[in-house]
């Protein structure tokens, strides 16, 4: 209603310009670059561009987005036919937003975006700070997007299959989140008789004993709450389903406290902003309040948004003797495996697998297939690829490794091993143009001297993928490489397991103020193998 005072309505449909103009007359920044003001003036357009347009007396302004036939198409597609949620949805349509919009010249078609294109945006942004895991996420969301666009014959085939992403290992993470003592900490910096603190009491509450992730929390309506059975009701998004929680008394007297100090209004969500305009919270802002509150009192840990505090409630069922299944159940988790990766820090039961005496097991004999010789190996020798593609051009091999060794970092790969590998293969090989080198240099090469040992098979994929990334860039016509790989041979590696009391002998004669690489022994567990005999 401020802002409905400096519009005139009598001249028809309002545009987004006036709408501007009036919300400048009612919010102007005390100083330049006064952040509070601008996300200020941000709110106010939004909530008046979404009074207009229901009023029907908004201008909409002409769809600048590029090629927004085609995101929307596929937007359709996702939501119609593979059923995908909105916020996955609207996920997918904002990294494409972003991929187009940073093309230069901005493409006209999608037949004009090429693979360079793809690797250029995913290189800046790496270039940005983006973890392994952002970037196959949005390495994810391109490939499926032209994937699509193939089958609609909207651009050039095998764009799709092409599109690299970072190597990510399961599991490879610990759950990073505060000690419950801090935990703790962090509710008790928010009993503060002000409406923040009120409010983030009840929400802190929420994310730390029941484990709900921060779009949950801000989904939360007046009608999830059954005061008369003491139950509250979450939907989960992941598992589309509406699961039902006991209503502990703490929680429900911090939510009963906020509803009567929050302002009336029409909205049926619970949490809501205290500054006007009153909206519904974002799980954005719940993030941002809880990180905000973890710095407060001091907890430093390398992810402080809203997610860690479903860690630490995940770590306190366990410690508390928790089976990984109810606490699954207790957390909304579609598959046991989502909750195996807690068991890394159990460390009750990782205390229960360092006491095991293994002394008494016996090792059953490595099983190794028939020798394969190199000549029966090399006798038939075939490509991966049966059709042969088109050389658009053609590439001296060094610069095909070096863009192939920056397009794996910009990946967020190390490729150091990898890296002087291909090296290595340039100064064999000879650097020349990669169509002109010899199937059997490459052979030579990986092959070496001697019987096939482990690094022949690093070689050998390392080799593989240099000539997948020229293959779909069309700088070679096929993958000159066999299409299977020998056996590695050799005398069968029998391992040695450490006694007790051999263990114990060997760390007693570990000084306690020794240094270098002999501080990692008091670390090994009783199941310790190594090489040869035991040193007596």
């Amino acid at each position: 209603m401020a802002v409905a005072e400096s519009i005139d309505f009598d001249r028809g449909l309002i545009t987004e310009q006036e709408i501007e103009q009036a919300v400048a007359k009612r919010v102007s920044p005390t100083r330049p670059g006064d952040s509070h003001a601008l996300s200020s003036r941000k709110l106010f357009m939004r909530f008046a561009i979404r009074w207009l347009r229901s009023m029907g007396r908004l201008e909409e302004p002409a769809d600048e987005r590029r090629l927004a036939k085609q995101v929307d198409a596929f937007a359709q597609h996702m939501r119609d036919q593979r059923g995908l949620s909105p916020v996955t949805v609207a996920t997918h349509c904002e990294r494409l937003a972003w991929l187009f919009d940073g093309l230069r010249p901005p493409p006209a078609a999608l037949k004009e975006v090429s693979l360079a294109d793809l690797d250029a945006f995913i290189a800046t942004m790496h270039a940005k700070g983006w973890a392994r895991t952002s970037l196959a996420a949005l390495a994810h969301s391109l490939r499926s997007f032209f994937r699509y666009a193939e089958g609609q014959g909207w651009c050039a085939s095998g764009l799709a299959a092409a599109i690299d992403s970072p190597r990510l290992y399961t599991r490879e993470r610990l759950p990073e989140g505060p000690a419950w003592q801090d935990v703790q900490r962090l509710i008790a910096s928010a009993r503060g008789d002000n409406s923040v603190d009120i409010r983030d009491h009840a929400i802190l509450l929420l994310l730390s004993l029941y484990g709900f992730r921060r779009g949950e929390v801000a989904a939360l309506r007046l009608d999830d709450l059954d005061w008369v059975g003491e139950v509250i009701c979450v939907t989960r998004p992941k598992q589309r389903i509406i699961q039902r929680y006991p209503l502990l008394p703490v929680v429900g007297e911090a939510i009963i406290r906020y509803l009567r100090d929050r302002r009336r209004c029409f909205h049926p969500q619970i949490f809501l902003a205290v500054d006007a305009p009153i909206r519904p919270l974002s799980a954005a802002s719940i993030s941002a309040m809880v990180r905000m509150r973890l710095k407060a009192v001091g907890i430093d840990l390398p992810s402080r948004g809203a997610h860690c505090l479903r860690h630490a409630c995940a770590s306190h069922l366990l410690a508390a003797g928790f089976t990984l299944k109810q606490i699954g159940d207790h957390l909304g988790h579609r598959s046991v495996n989502s909750t195996l990766s807690y068991t890394k820090i159990d460390l009750n039961g990782l205390r229960k697998v360092a006491d095991l005496d293994l002394e008494g097991l016996l090792l059953d004999k490595i099983r190794r297939m028939s020798p394969t010789t190199l000549a029966d190996f090399w006798g038939s020798r075939r490509t991966r690829v049966g059709t042969k593609r088109r050389i658009l051009s053609t590439m001296i091999l060094s610069s095909i490794v070096s863009s192939y060794i920056a397009h794996k970092r910009a990946l967020g790969c190390r490729f150091g091993t990898e890296g002087n590998l291909l090296k290595a293969f340039t100064k064999t090989v000879g650097d020349g143009p990669i169509t002109e080198i010899e199937p059997s240099s490459i052979l030579a090469f990986i092959a070496g001297k001697g019987p096939p040992t482990e690094y022949w098979t690093k070689k050998y994929h390392v080799l593989t993928g240099l000539y997948r990334f020229a293959f779909a860039r069309h700088l070679v016509s096929a993958l000159p490489l066999p299409k299977r790989i020998p056996q590695i041979t050799g005398p069968a590696f029998a391992p040695y397991i450490y006694s007790g009391a051999e263990l114990r002998r060997l760390l007693n004669a570990v000084p306690a103020a020794c240094a270098g690489r002999w501080r990692r022994l008091p670390h090994l567990a009783p199941f310790a193998l190594r090489r040869g005999p035991a040193d007596q």
